[in-house]
């Protein structure tokens, strides 16, 4: 298991930020906690503490789950203390990370809820891949505006998702056409995307350790 994700399902959430990824401390050597108070079907506090935090970009974690409606809700009045957060609920048995992404990388326009679910224990590859795309090395010193295209490049779950089907769709072109033996081309279309699709669902099988716990 990457040692990033250990401490995700750790929540050691300091440790994962300040010492693993480069960011900075909150603004004062103590924890920052906000208190925020919705009311759905009864009123209810939720505590966020700020963890770490990036010229102004900053990572709060709330040590509940509360449903994606409640989530929005407790967006709108941490707006108020930061423009740019990334905000992890995080369950007992499941976080979700929510990070509100503008339309633009300058972060203007209309923003919305982008949604990473994580359960906890699991050994979380897209996770650890994400996390590694926001780290700030040693020698850097990157701009608010850099830092928000990397946030964007690594929890935009929609880009990601283009980007697959793009490679893709690519994989099976080339696939088509190097495929001998069937002549019709509307066959070897389909023999195509039978093959890969099988080949993913082994690596899918594979990378959840259901191959004799081989991952390789």
């Amino acid at each position: 298991m990457s040692p990033l994700i250990d401490l995700v399902n750790e929540g050691q959430w300091r440790e994962l930020f300040i010492e693993k990824l480069g960011w900075s401390r909150p603004g004062s050597n103590d924890k920052v906690q906000i208190r925020v108070e919705i009311e759905m079907l009864g009123s209810h506090m939720y505590t966020f503490d700020e963890v770490a935090q990036y010229r102004g970009i900053r990572i709060f974690v709330c040590p509940e789950l509360p449903d994606a409606r409640a989530q929005r809700l407790l967006d709108r009045e941490l707006r108020r203390h930061s423009t740019e957060r990334l905000i992890i609920f995080a369950g007992e048995h499941e976080q979700e990370w929510r990070w509100p992404r503008s339309t633009d990388d300058q972060g203007q326009g209309k923003t919305r809820l982008v949604s990473h679910r994580h359960r906890v224990g699991s050994s979380s590859e897209a996770l650890s891949q994400r996390l590694s795309m926001i780290e700030i090395g040693v020698e850097e010193s990157p701009s608010v505006i850099e830092v928000l295209r990397r946030l964007r490049a690594a929890f935009d779950a929609d880009r990601i998702t283009k980007a697959f089907y793009r490679a893709y769709v690519n994989e099976h072109n080339a696939l088509c056409n190097v495929v001998s033996g069937i002549d019709s081309s509307d066959d070897r279309e389909w023999y195509s995307t039978l093959l890969l699709n099988r080949l993913m669902f082994i690596y899918f099988m594979q990378r959840k350790g259901f191959m004799d716990g081989d991952k390789n």
